[in-house]
């Protein structure tokens, strides 16, 4: 039978974006109107016409139908107990890319990885070629470029970690230190530890050509965030020329009593729609979250623009179908008791809001029934 993993799939129809009325989660259009009605704990974005909703905490799969293709049965393997507040689960189920989900459960309390395809069927769930069997399987990465890393546990708990293509077959051995995904032809990797490159198909160092990094992430619309030394970011180009090193400030900065212009990257994410979220060094500039076009320079920056606090703003929330996804809050202490990217209990005053790539508001939840 045909591989289910590992092949581009387009998406189908205009974007639907996940939005919660009254505590339930649906999707709504752009416009804001509701395709799919809320009636879920919370739901994730939709890719390739797929997307991961909570009933509680099992998980499942929907299509652009509001349909089942896998009714909720996976269970989070990772729960934070807030109060017994079921929301503080994490999704065992991430976004599909190309043509499967990653499921990260737990068997008999071990590590139970596996792939979900579009109907619902799972993959690499038992009996898995002799070669990844085995291994010690402790995660898989998703299918990009045709391919997907895996991470394995030796004895002592070392880590590994190796690629596999959409037939199952290991193409890369688990002789990594760290992985990522393969984009245009390379794919972030570390080598003895925390040395990080961009490598080619055969696993070379390419981006440099020595495991120099101390961070990197894989092609994102051209440009690759790296970490040069430790929280201390940039782009190169998919050549390898650097090709952000700081970010300009527009409007420039006020910082002890210096106007800034310019700020070096402490943290930096993927580029998407033409933006990329970053957070500059302290010394440079307020630590917020600001995104930023290729050329470098600053777009806008969502707190100061709206006069709101932005939560989570270290989880750099990239963009996607033209919009971004926002919790923020009047003070840093409304973001607190808030989970990573759960839903929201009812009493919570963060909300969740959806810019363009112009930094306005579309999209925001109500809290009304």
């Amino acid at each position: 039978s045909e591989p289910p993993c590992g092949f581009a799939v387009e998406d189908d129809g205009p974007p639907l974006y996940p939005l919660s009325r009254g505590g339930k989660w649906g999707y709504v259009s752009r416009e804001g109107d509701w395709a799919i009605e809320p009636r879920w704990t919370f739901a994730e974005p939709f890719s390739e016409g797929r997307a991961v909703v909570a009933d509680g905490n099992l998980w499942g799969v929907i299509d652009r139908q509001g349909n089942y293709t896998l009714e909720p049965v996976v269970k989070s393997a990772t729960c934070v107990s807030s109060s017994g507040n079921p929301h503080s689960c994490i999704s065992p189920l991430q976004p599909y890319s190309q043509g499967c989900s990653v499921a990260d459960t737990q068997k008999d309390g071990s590590p139970h990885p596996f792939f979900v395809d579009r109907d619902g069927r799972f993959w690499l769930y038992d009996g898995n070629p002799q070669e990844l069997s085995d291994k010690n399987l402790w995660k898989f990465g998703r299918f990009s470029g045709g391919r997907a890393w895996f991470q394995a546990m030796a004895p002592g708990l070392k880590e590994s970690y190796g690629w596999i293509d959409s037939q199952g077959k290991v193409v890369l051995q688990d002789e990594f230190s760290g992985a990522g995904d393969f984009a245009e032809g390379m794919a972030p990797a570390a080598s003895g530890g925390d040395n990080w490159a961009l490598i080619d198909a055969d696993g070379n160092p390419v981006m440099p050509r020595k495991w120099t990094l101390h961070g990197a992430k894989a092609l994102s619309e051209g440009l690759a965030a790296v970490e040069i030394k430790s929280r201390r970011w940039m782009y190169f180009s998919a050549e390898g020329a650097i090709a952000i090193e700081k970010v300009v400030l527009d409007p420039p900065r006020e910082v002890t009593g210096q106007t800034r212009t310019e700020a070096e990257l402490r943290a930096a994410g993927d580029f998407h729609d033409g933006l990329a979220p970053i957070i500059p060094k302290e010394m440079y500039s307020a630590s917020e979250l600001i995104y930023i076009h290729p050329d470098g320079t600053e777009a806008f920056a969502p707190g100061s623009k709206l006069g709101v606090v932005v939560c989570q703003q270290s989880l750099l929330p990239e963009f996607r179908d033209g919009l971004v996804q926002l919790l923020v809050a009047d003070s840093l202490e409304d973001c607190s008791n808030v989970m990573p990217n759960r839903a929201l209990a009812e009493g919570d005053r963060a909300r969740f809001i959806y810019l363009d790539t112009s930094g306005n508001i579309v999209l925001q939840e109500s809290k009304s029934k």
